[in-house]
């Protein structure tokens, strides 16, 4: 999945553990044409969620699962 090294990449970048589930579902590709490691986390993962569909869940042992809506 495309998915697998857009959340290793935000995992390295904000130091929080990400998972992918049913990523053979979420449609389309992620292209960046910003830095995002200028933003806070929460405005990254608002700016792709506004484009994709797909969302993301804060678990409580702080690990954020994208997942299709």
């Amino acid at each position: 999945s495309d998915w697998l090294p857009v959340a290793q990449t935000l995992a390295d970048w904000y130091d929080v553990p990400f998972s992918v589930t049913g990523a053979e579902r979420i449609q389309g590709t992620l292209v960046h044409r910003f830095d995002t490691r200028q933003m806070t986390l929460e405005e990254v993962l608002q700016g792709i969620s506004m484009v994709m569909d797909y969302k993301f869940e804060k678990q409580k042992n702080d690990e954020i699962v994208i997942k299709p809506e």
